[in-house]
């Protein structure tokens, strides 16, 4: 109705002004320019008089409001104050008895919590277990009818005991049989043919480099590379893999020293054999250098694939142990499933999870969990470990690791290893290896414990059957230099990485 009234007045308003007007010009005989004058002097005044009388009504309804509102505000005080009155008989009455209650109720449920996360852990890690030993069981059961060679039983038995054999000889050297390939490392480490390469892991976006992994590369007297893939199996098998880790470790601080030169926040990923750990010699050699460097304690990383934390036993947990006391820290690598406890791994000084692209961005099924990739950065971050996604090699990758909040990388599309510069490993383990012998391969022996035993003897550069043939009356010497040559440039002081190429 007021609206209605408001645009009544509105219309009336110009009527009334151009009334005006005409009266002027016909009834007092005005001239047509001064009856225009009145009419917009009328109009003008009849708006003005409204628009004061609208004011004036505003402000009445504004007031009116107010004083409902204060009315309003009145009534809640009041029931405020009897609020406050009946609160403060509740708390006078029993409050403080059920606030205890709810408390403890609280306490309770926060136990279960726990407990039902431990259950949870402990089941994904016997069904780990259980995975592993039915497959040992199968194995066997699978390679039955194969030795047994159906009727004949006896004479077919030897083949699939010399495919066993030959199973540690990669296809590149398929050549050679397990004894020849075998002396092959034992070569290239006795002559500490034992190169360092580094891929640089970047932080996301910026890709700025936080850490370098170190990666090792044997050689051989032709200078063709043997990579881990290759020499592994087989150097862990035989107990080699600790002359290898000896070696590298005091290059890799050597390296690190050098970085530090420059900055305070690039650390190394070192890479390290569980076997390692279990080997005596090794591991108080490893504790020295590593006490007299205990200052790099923040920036050397040991890392270890998945597989090899699950089968690490007592001495193994001890030998972590005593370097997490020093103040190391430890990366997982390799990590194809969770059905592990992190938990477990944090309290054992483990930092850093490493997981493929691929397999984050794109088989996340294989992981075994029901957390969503995209939860899967905060879950480690719960129990205070970093996630870092290797073998990033498209830039696509980059954009959806990013969406997952993932901090770091590696992988071929930031750069591939590269070798380290001869000169920077010049003399960098001598002050390391001050007052105890270097480390040589000992020739394997027969008994079960053989692989743990402690490198000796190397073995002579012409050997193809280190089982067969007898060791030289003289060892063949070291050669002077640490490494051959991995430039032909001239040396310049400072680290250097060199163009190279290498797999993982």
């Amino acid at each position: 109705m007021r609206r209605f009234a408001d645009i009544f007045i509105a219309i009336c308003i110009p009527i009334v002004a151009a009334s005006a007007g005409a009266i002027a010009y016909y009834q007092f005989e005005a001239s047509g320019r001064m009856a225009v004058a009145f009419a917009f002097a009328t109009l003008v005044i009849l708006v003005l008089v409204r628009l004061d009388g609208l004011r004036r009504l505003a402000r009445r309804e504004t007031e009116q409001r107010l004083d409902d509102l204060s009315r309003q505000m009145n009534d809640f005080g009041g029931d405020l104050e009897a609020l406050d009155r009946r609160l403060a008989a509740l708390e006078d009455g029993g409050s403080r008895r059920h606030r205890e209650e709810t408390e403890a109720l609280v306490a309770e449920v926060e136990v279960i919590g726990t407990l039902t996360r431990q259950l949870i852990e402990t089941v994904a890690d016997l069904e780990v277990q259980f995975a592993d030993a039915r497959s040992a069981v199968l194995r066997p059961a699978m390679g039955a009818p194969s030795a047994g060679g159906g009727l004949g039983g006896g004479p077919a038995a030897a083949p699939p005991q010399k495919m066993r054999s030959q199973s540690f000889v990669p296809d590149r050297f398929s050549h050679l049989d397990d004894e020849e390939f075998l002396a092959l490392v034992r070569r290239a480490i006795d002559a500490d043919r034992v190169d360092l390469h580094l891929q640089p892991i970047v932080s996301l976006p910026q890709r700025k480099t936080r850490f370098y992994e170190a990666l090792t590369r044997l050689r051989t007297e032709d200078g063709e590379t043997i990579h881990p893939s290759d020499y592994i199996p087989i150097a862990e098998a035989r107990g080699y893999m600790a002359a290898i880790d000896e070696q590298i470790l005091v290059k890799s601080v050597h390296v690190l020293r050098r970085l530090t030169e420059r900055s305070k926040e690039i650390g190394i990923f070192l890479n390290l054999s569980a076997a390692s750990l279990a080997h005596g010699a090794f591991f108080r050699d490893f504790v020295e250098v590593l006490e007299r460097n205990r200052d790099l304690a923040q920036m050397l990383v040991l890392e270890f694939p998945q597989g090899a934390v699950r089968a690490m036993g007592p001495i193994e947990n001890e030998g972590l142990k005593a370097l997490y006391e020093l103040g190391f820290r430890f990366s997982i690598d390799q990590v194809s499933d969770l059905k592990i406890s992190f938990q477990n791994l944090a309290d054992r000084g483990f930092r850093y999870v490493k997981i493929s692209a691929d397999r984050l961005l794109h088989r996340a099924e294989e992981l075994g969990t029901d957390i969503h990739p995209v939860d899967i950065t905060d879950y480690f971050r719960r129990f205070g470990m970093e996630l870092v996604a290797d073998h990033v090699e498209r830039e696509a990758d980059v954009v959806d690791l990013l969406d997952y909040e993932v901090k770091l990388a590696q992988g071929f599309l930031f750069s591939p290893p590269r070798p380290v510069r001869v000169d920077v490993l010049a003399g960098g383990g001598d002050a390391d290896r001050a007052g105890r012998a270097p480390a040589r391969v000992a020739e394997p022996k027969p008994a079960p414990r053989a692989a743990a035993a402690a490198p000796a003897k190397p073995a002579a550069p012409g050997a193809t059957a280190a089982a067969a043939r007898p060791a030289p009356s003289k060892p063949m010497p070291r050669p002077a230099t640490a490494a051959a040559p991995a430039t032909e440039e001239a040396p310049r002081p400072g680290i250097r990485i060199v163009p190279g190429t290498g797999l993982r």
